[in-house]
């Protein structure tokens, strides 16, 4: 994660992963004993098709 700018807090008010570079945050689920996030696994014979998708909606994630 660092070598991709984000930043991983792990706080009693939230715990969130940071884009440094869009500003984006993907929140971090703590159930009292795990800590989890929802992730998306692309096929990769899909992943050009999801990436012009992406680009083509200006798609930039979910902002906390």
């Amino acid at each position: 994660m660092i070598k991709h700018k984000k930043m991983v807090i792990f706080d009693d008010e939230g715990c969130y992963v940071l884009n440094k570079l869009t500003g984006t945050v993907s929140n971090i689920d703590d159930d009292g004993a795990n800590y989890t996030m929802d992730s998306y696994v692309i096929p990769p014979d899909q992943l050009d098709d999801v990436m012009a998708m992406a680009a083509a909606s200006s798609f930039r994630g979910q902002a906390r």
